[in-house]
């Protein structure tokens, strides 16, 4: 299964988001409540949910999630227009759309869990099998592009990120980036969930709406 020594590995002492603070085992429970929830209403032979990565907790649940059910997450700026997100479903034909809605700290699944029926079956056009997560970036004509990352690049820098950072069970790391870029995705979710760390999710949202109303009234 992709993503399983990552699974393996999950291993962080607190999450603190929007002045609550998660701990391994709720969080824990949640991931395992999800994956429960997709493995029994996927019906589509395609390996990709797309998953709306807002910085939240519910994005470090469902990423996860995503992972124990057996398929890949393919992670997707929630900004995105209507016409780039068809052009990326059509590309990847997902088998779900997770469309979190972040301003609920609690999943409403039936709200933002979309399943996708496929009677076809997905045409694999290439080896997913080491594929542990899907990345989309926009390239130099403007179009998104998705960048295909296996477990063991992920692993290979998450390792180095720790040593260099000398993260151990007592370090805090703050998550700034967004969760949707690679380099985002790395320091907020996979770096102190494999590190014994704790985390704190910056809510970027929060501070784009903050800046909007300093800027009015300044």
């Amino acid at each position: 299964m992709n993503g399983e020594e990552i699974l393996k590995r999950l291993h962080f002492r607190q999450i603190f988001f929007r002045d609550q603070v998660f701990d391994q085992p709720s969080i824990q429970y949640a991931i395992d409540d999800l994956a429960r929830y997709l493995k029994s209403g996927i019906h589509s032979s395609s390996p990709f949910i797309l998953l709306a990565t807002y910085n939240h907790i519910k994005s470090f649940i469902a990423y996860f999630a995503i992972l124990k059910a057996g398929k890949i997450p393919a992670i997707l700026d929630p900004g995105i227009k209507s016409i780039e997100l068809a052009e990326i479903i059509r590309e990847i034909d997902p088998a779900v759309l997770i469309l979190l809605n972040n301003e609920e700290l609690t999943f409403q699944y039936e709200e933002e869990i979309v399943f996708r029926n496929q009677d076809a079956g997905f045409l694999i056009r290439s080896d997913l099998t080491d594929v542990c997560t899907l990345a989309f970036t926009n390239a130099e004509d403007g179009f998104s592009k998705g960048a295909m990352l296996t477990e063991k690049n992920l692993l290979s820098e998450i390792q180095a990120l720790v040593q260099t950072n000398r993260l151990n069970n007592r370090s805090v790391t703050c998550a700034l980036l967004p969760f949707h870029h690679l380099f985002g995705l790395m320091q907020g979710i996979l770096v102190p969930s494999q590190a014994g760390a704790t985390s704190v999710i910056q809510d970027i949202d929060i501070l784009r709406i903050q800046e909007h109303h300093r800027k009015q009234s300044s």
